[in-house]
């Protein structure tokens, strides 16, 4: 396959990856709960209109575009999802990732200041017990708060910090009513939280991982702007007991280390 095909092939697979994970079609998450810091500007959480993306799906000039829909090409095995050409047909993942992030700037995610954020990445939640030795956090309130920074630029890419510490284990009770305000402290990539039931290790398309429980995954956030870093709260019950992941699901991210094991005590 040409280049400039491979190339139009990579922009598809983006725009398909973005809008999946922004409106929750592949996963079906939905969000709501307040967050542990007041939002300011409201910034839209819808999916991302096709005519914002550049080419059409694979290749066309729209939605409808030449190449129309993924079955216009035979679909992804026409040119191998991880063929020849590398990842995303000569897209790589931080490429992929940037360009979502730069795409929802301003657009996904309400905005709050640095110096809030940096205070939540760092607060022990109410509730909980730190073990920074074992890196984990034990929850003995069934009403369970959690600030997630994604990717802070002062510590370790492609993490999530959480009271301090850096992708720790969460522990919560069976039945915990849990309220996750994920804020995306990255500069340059686009980063979003799920609890999924699969384990490590994970593909490069981790956004195929199925949500373990109803509400539980955010949408894509864009980059910080002037007006702060975007945030989103997402609520969910941990009404089945067990072990659990929670990931990033932009391509790439999981299969390099941001993710981070959830358990649910059992009943």
């Amino acid at each position: 396959m040409r280049r400039a095909t491979l190339g139009r092939l990579g922009a598809g697979l983006l725009a398909l990856a973005l809008v999946l994970l922004a409106a929750g079609v592949a996963f079906g998450g939905s969000s709501g709960g307040a967050p542990l810091v007041p939002t300011t500007a409201a910034a839209s959480s819808a999916a991302v209109p096709w005519s914002a993306l550049g080419p059409g799906m694979m290749g066309g000039t729209g939605e409808s575009g030449a190449a129309g829909s993924i079955g216009g090409i035979g679909g992804y095995a026409s040119a191998g999802m991880m063929g020849g050409a590398g990842m995303m047909g000569g897209v790589g993942v931080d490429a992929m990732s940037g360009a979502m992030g730069s795409a929802l700037a301003g657009r996904v995610g309400q905005p709050i200041s640095p110096a809030q954020a940096n205070e939540l990445g760092a607060a022990t939640p109410a509730g909980a017990t730190l073990d920074r030795v074992a890196n984990r956090i034990t929850f003995s309130t069934t009403r369970v708060r959690l600030a997630v920074l994604a990717s802070p630029p002062d510590g370790k890419d492609l993490t999530f910090r959480i009271a301090g510490l850096v992708n720790p284990t969460i522990v919560v009770p069976h039945g915990a009513s849990v309220s996750v305000q994920l804020i995306n402290a990255d500069p340059d990539m686009s980063h979003n939280f799920a609890v999924v039931s699969a384990k490590p290790p994970f593909s490069v398309m981790p956004m195929m991982s199925g949500r373990a429980f109803a509400g539980a995954i955010s949408a894509p956030l864009g980059d910080p702007t002037s007006a702060g870093l975007p945030s989103e709260t997402i609520s969910f019950t941990a009404a089945t007991s067990g072990t659990f992941t929670y990931v990033c699901q932009v391509p790439g991210h999981a299969a390099a280390g941001m993710y981070g094991t959830f358990e649910v005590a059992s009943a």
